[in-house]
């Protein structure tokens, strides 16, 4: 029951199920690969921590709708 569908999903209970499966390199670029917009929670906290003007809506922008790949993170950068 407690191991996730996916692991991306974060683990509020506390458990130490997901702290124990281990760092399998090749397992997670893969899971990156395919889900690119997870990495607009830390874009966001960079752009708070330079005072970034809508720095919740544009990210929000970007994960809403289209596409997320590397392109589309790396455009969104610059």
């Amino acid at each position: 029951m407690k191991l996730p569908i996916s692991r991306m999903q974060l683990d509020l209970t506390d458990s130490t199920v997901l702290r124990n499966m281990g760092n399998q390199e090749a397992r997670l670029k893969e899971d990156l690969d395919q889900t690119w917009e997870v990495l607009a929670e830390p874009i966001q906290t960079v752009m708070r921590r330079y005072g970034v003007p809508e720095r919740y809506e544009k990210p929000k922008e970007l994960t809403r709708g289209g596409a997320v790949n590397e392109e589309s993170i790396r455009e969104f950068i610059k």
